[in-house]
């Protein structure tokens, strides 16, 4: 998304498997930040999702990320497990949400 020409969120699609596509590269500019952009690029990447045919979305966060945990949570994605990256010691939460 772009205000006055400038990129201030983005996010992406990977696919998995013929059903299941990844979401990522996630971001909002922290200047942008809780103004809605977060939620309207999640919309808009779970419709192109529905579009190309995908039934489940999956994606990860790190612990220390709770605002976009909220957002995943409000959105109806469901925590599957958490894990701990151990060269960097992160704790990484994993979630998912059915589209159909």
């Amino acid at each position: 998304m772009e205000v006055e020409g400038e990129i201030v969120a983005m996010g992406a699609l990977r696919k998995i498997t013929g059903e299941i596509c990844e979401l990522k590269r996630m971001r909002v500019d922290p200047r942008f930040q809780r103004n809605g952009f977060g939620q309207k690029i999640l919309a808009l990447l779970e419709a192109r999702a529905s579009e190309l045919g995908f039934s489940k979305i999956v994606l990860d966060t790190t612990e220390k990320q709770k605002v976009a945990q909220a957002l995943y949570l409000k959105n109806g994605y469901l925590e599957v497990k958490r894990e701990i990256n151990k060269p960097t010691g992160m704790e990484f939460v994993y979630y998912e949400k059915n589209l159909l």
